[in-house]
């Protein structure tokens, strides 16, 4: 895979020079920070299209939006030290590393290049560009503090 840098600027102040503290019954100790990177709903929406397929698919206790993680984690005494998001263009090469790409990802449903050969011809004749096969990555970035 090939990927475009993102415009992601790291947090700079309270975040820089982070510890960790577990063994709070929030997971942080008092004054501790806790970092999250996670998948965002958007990732690979082409892909997932051309299957039929969104975020939803996954069905209700797939996603956790990051508003959700916030009100978790504010339940729990924390503040939000930072909050991020990017979304960024990435290329397969070639046809093999994109059907390896859909085995190993989670997907709501096994693949299988011989029931699923029409999303993968569907994704190949929309989405290849002179770099390849393009989608996304949508990563989503929160840190939080403990007070």
């Amino acid at each position: 895979m090939a990927y475009e840098d993102p415009p992601l600027t790291p947090p700079q102040g309270e975040g820089q020079g982070v510890g960790f503290c577990f063994g709070h019954q929030s997971g942080i100790c008092s004054s501790g920070y806790f970092i999250t990177e996670q998948v965002g709903r958007r990732q690979d929406d082409n892909l997932l299209a051309a299957f039929g397929w969104n975020a939803e698919s996954f069905g209700p206790t797939w996603w956790w939006s990051i508003s959700d993680v916030i009100q978790r984690f504010e339940a729990f005494g924390c503040r939000v030290v930072a909050r991020s998001e990017y979304d960024t263009r990435y290329w397969f090469q070639d046809l093999e590393s994109l059907v390896f790409y859909l085995k190993a990802r989670p997907i709501p449903d096994d693949f299988d290049a011989a029931r699923h050969w029409q999303a993968v011809k569907t994704i190949v004749e929309q989405h290849t560009t002179p770099r390849g096969v393009e989608s996304n990555e949508h990563v989503e970035l929160l840190i939080v503090q403990k007070l």
